[in-house]
């Protein structure tokens, strides 16, 4: 779903800076992600320097470039955890999807490494027409291994909106079906119509702070509007009262004029980013969020959790 970027990326030195100013704001965890963190020559460094300010650290990676002293390291660190993309137990299929030969061996060694060292792995595996029949491997592979797992069903459109990743989300059937796995989701009965109203739609500007390659303060990974530069000012600044970032963060159900009279709104999941990429309209319906909500109340449903309206 990303697409390419220009421009450059900071310099060991200046994302030494970026993390100062982060945990002088008093952030405590830190995520390496990307694109794929590892491209940099840097990585290690920049997680080392992390660590002795004192960051529960993360880092989110295809694995293809943890050889045996990589992975020895971040479990020296060390890190709190280490997700891999990982598509299939079936090597012709992970393979396949990442168009990379090799690369689920490459994972699987390198997961192995990092249990073996007690550092914590997930497996985090999206969940697409290509792979979704062997999810149930992939439960029993993580659970033989000792790691950790997720699935992620919502393959969303690219960043400047082209919907080709679409094509690969699986049928309504299966995802259904994940959402009836007990193993993946348990849903729990739904709250008051009234009281999420009043919520915010998603806890933009209070969770986390995503920070580009070039320094730049994005209210989150999906939404890239500049709200400032960790180079030229501290958080704090660019942070609170950022016009940019409470047009965002100041949205509640209420303020979406067809989703506040949605029946399935109490099961919503709705995603600012996806609302815009997609459907074109940020206070707008996301087909992705309406699709999970009707599925989320229909597994309700058949597990006796909610009553058929």
């Amino acid at each position: 779903m990303q697409v390419e970027r220009g421009g450059q990326e900071l310099t060991t030195r200046q994302w030494g800076t970026v993390v100062e100013r982060l945990a002088e704001a008093g952030v405590l965890f830190l995520t390496l992600t990307g694109g794929e963190p590892t491209l940099r020559e840097d990585w290690l460094e920049v997680l080392r320097v992390s660590r002795r300010l004192g960051f529960a650290l993360k880092i989110k990676t295809n694995g293809l470039r943890l050889d045996e002293r990589a992975c020895d390291e971040l479990s020296r660190l060390p890190v709190m955890e280490v997700h891999f993309s990982f598509y299939s137990v079936d090597a012709r299929v992970h393979d396949s999807i990442t168009r990379t030969p090799g690369s689920h061996a490459k994972v699987v060694a390198a997961a192995r490494r990092l249990r073996r060292n007690g550092t914590r792995v997930l497996l985090n595996c999206p969940l697409m027409k290509e792979n979704m029949d062997g999810y149930d491997e992939v439960i029993a592979f993580a659970e033989a291994e000792g790691t950790d797992y997720s699935f992620d069903p919502g393959i969303i459109v690219q960043e400047d909106g082209c919907a080709e990743p679409a094509r690969h989300r699986m049928p309504e059937e299966m995802h259904f079906r994940l959402l009836s796995d007990p193993r993946i989701y348990e849903p729990g009965e739904a709250g008051p119509v009234a009281e999420k109203l009043r919520q915010s739609v998603c806890r933009i500007g209070k969770a986390m702070v995503a920070v580009a390659p070039n320094g730049d303060v994005w209210p989150c990974l999906s939404i890239q509007e500049k709200l400032g530069n960790l180079l030229e000012s501290d958080l704090r600044s660019i942070w609170v009262g950022n016009p940019i970032l409470e047009k965002y963060a100041s949205i509640c159900w209420q303020d979406l004029p067809k989703c506040r009279v949605c029946e399935l709104l109490p099961y919503c999941g709705r995603c600012h980013a996806n609302a815009m990429l997609e459907d074109g309209d940020l206070y707008g319906p996301s087909r992705l969020a309406c699709q999970a909500a009707r599925l989320r109340w229909a597994a309700a449903l058949a597990r006796g959790v909610e009553k058929k309206r």
